[in-house]
């Protein structure tokens, strides 16, 4: 009995402690302008989502009426630690 209540005890201790490192925010979102061009640089994660136009997809749908370029330049197993 006594384990556990020590056990509580110590985890509200170090919950409530980290609580306050926490900031809660809304970040702004990237505005696109006219003509922009965005360019997508990564690894397998991005290199998926060629074979599937979700992203795309919602990037046009969200602007309609800006003129957007997207290039997804990701390459899967494209890592320095191999050769």
């Amino acid at each position: 009995m006594a384990f556990s209540l020590k056990f509580i005890l110590i985890f509200f201790v170090f919950t409530f402690s980290n609580f306050d490192s926490f900031h809660w925010f809304k970040p702004n979102p990237i505005e696109l302008k006219n003509d922009a061009r965005i360019s997508m640089v990564g690894g397998n994660l991005g290199s998926r989502m060629m074979n599937y136009g979700h992203f795309e997809t919602e990037i046009y749908v969200r602007n309609p009426d800006k003129n957007l370029t997207i290039r997804n330049m990701c390459d899967g197993g494209d890592t320095p630690g191999f050769r």
